[in-house]
């Protein structure tokens, strides 16, 4: 069964699993009384763990979010933009750019397809419904 994650939910249960994996490695490796030894019941509760949590990341679907370099399409009103996100202003033909210290930048980093996003600009607020976001 799959599990709809985004890349940080994803990324916090390879570091939940990898921690420990590394409590699960020392706990045998100093199985020989040097004081860092699980029961047997803790160390089957910690293996249940580590099994359910690679589980989830083998089973997971990255959901696509706005983030640095990747594509994506907003509604503004009655009109459609493919915008990108990035460090430094680059100059598009057919994207319009922001960057991601910018106040539109800052409130649209992150955001998932369906959002729909406030933001308070110079010219008053301007609301961005996110409509696609590319995958790669």
């Amino acid at each position: 069964m799959s599990t709809l994650l985004t890349q940080g939910e994803l990324n916090e249960l390879k570091y939940e699993r990898d921690l420990l994996l590394k409590i699960k490695n020392s706990s045998h490796e100093n199985s020989y009384g040097y004081g860092n030894e699980l029961s047997p019941r803790e160390y089957l509760k910690l293996r249940d763990k580590i099994n359910v949590l690679t589980n989830k990341i083998e089973n997971a679907v990255v959901i696509p979010q706005i983030s640095l370099n990747k594509k994506f399409t907003v509604r503004v009103d009655d009109s459609i933009f493919t915008m990108i996100i990035t460090v430094n202003p680059i100059k598009t033909k057919d994207l319009i750019n922001c960057t991601f210290d910018s106040i539109v930048g800052k409130a649209l980093m992150g955001k998932l397809k369906g959002d729909i996003v406030e933001v308070e600009t110079q010219d008053g607020i301007v609301k961005y419904e996110i409509i696609h976001i590319d995958e790669n």
